[in-house]
C-alpha cells in the first residue's frame, strides 16, 4: 500500500532508530511469542523488537510484565491501550456494535423477543445487556462474580447463576460469551437448543468447547478483533487521540 508522506522499511532496526513513536497491533501479541502481524508473514519475536526499543514512545497493548522492565531501562515510554479505561470503553462499544451485525447475519430469527443469554458482565456485558434491553425482555446474564452479580441486580438484568446454568441451557435461542475461560462444555453444549446460536467474542481460549461445536454442527461462531473488523478508522481515530493525548504529556515531564 503506498501513501503519500507514509514511508516504508523493510529493516526493524531502521525504521525504530529512525521513528520516535512506535505503534504495534493491538495486543501486541497473540502467542506471547511473536508481534501481531495480520497481513504480512514476517515473524518478530517479542523480545527481539523490545530490546531494539530506545527512548522510543511505545503505543502497544497486553504488553507481557516480564519486559515492562527492559523498555524502562532503555528509557522508553510505554502506553498499555488496554490498561486505559477510555480506550477499552471505545472498543466495548464498537464489539457491541459488531455482536449486533452478527446475530442479524447468523440467525433466521427476528432480536426481538428472543430468549438470550450472555455470559459475563464486564465492560462489553454491560453494554451490550442494555443494548439487548431494548429488543427483548427475555435478556439473562451469567455474572463471573459477586461483585457482577450485584450490578446485574441493580440494573434490573435478568440473572442465572452458573449451578443453575444447565438447567435451562435449552431456553435460549442465541448464547454470547465474553468470558476467556471455557464455560460451555461438551456437556452443556449437548444441553443447548438445537436451533441454538453460540457467539464467542472472548479473547483466547474463549469459552466454548469449540471442537465439539464444529464437529456436531453447532450454529456457532468465534469472532476476534470485532472492532478493527467492523469499524477500522473508528479504531484508528481512538489510537491518534490517546497517542496526542498521553505524548503531549510525556514531553512535559
Amino acid at each position: 500500500m503506498k501513501i503519500d508522506g507514509i514511508k516504508e522499511y523493510y529493516n526493524l532496526q531502521e525504521a525504530i532508530s529512525k521513528s520516535y513513536i512506535i505503534v504495534t497491533g493491538i495486543p501486541v501479541s497473540k502467542d506471547k511469542e511473536f508481534l501481531t502481524g495480520e497481513y504480512t508473514n514476517l515473524k518478530l519475536k517479542l523480545n527481539e523488537f523490545f530490546l531494539k526499543l530506545k527512548n522510543n514512545f511505545l503505543i502497544s497493548g497486553m504488553i507481557p510484565e516480564k519486559y515492562e522492565k527492559i523498555i524502562i531501562e532503555n528509557k522508553n515510554c510505554m502506553l498499555d491501550l488496554l490498561k486505559d479505561e477510555s480506550y477499552t470503553i471505545a472498543n466495548a462499544k464498537i464489539t457491541v456494535e459488531g455482536i449486533i451485525k452478527y446475530l442479524i447475519e447468523n440467525t433466521k430469527i427476528s432480536i426481538f423477543n428472543s430468549k438470550i443469554l450472555v455470559l459475563g458482565y464486564g465492560r462489553i456485558g454491560k453494554i451490550l445487556c442494555n443494548v439487548l434491553k431494548n429488543f427483548s425482555e427475555n435478556i439473562y446474564c451469567m455474572p463471573n462474580d459477586v461483585i457482577e452479580m450485584e450490578l446485574l441486580k441493580a440494573n434490573a438484568i435478568n440473572v442465572i447463576l452458573n449451578d443453575n446454568l444447565e438447567k435451562f441451557l435449552e431456553k435460549f435461542e442465541i448464547i454470547i460469551n465474553t468470558v476467556p475461560k471455557l464455560i460451555l462444555t461438551e456437556k452443556k453444549l449437548n444441553l443447548t437448543n438445537k436451533e441454538v446460536f453460540i457467539l464467542d467474542v472472548a479473547s483466547k481460549p474463549g469459552g466454548t468447547d469449540r471442537d465439539f461445536a464444529e464437529k456436531n454442527n453447532i450454529n456457532y461462531l468465534w469472532k476476534l478483533g470485532i472492532p478493527a473488523e467492523i469499524s477500522p478508522v473508528a479504531c484508528a481515530q481512538k489510537i491518534k487521540e490517546m497517542i496526542y493525548k498521553n505524548n503531549i504529556t510525556y514531553i512535559l515531564q
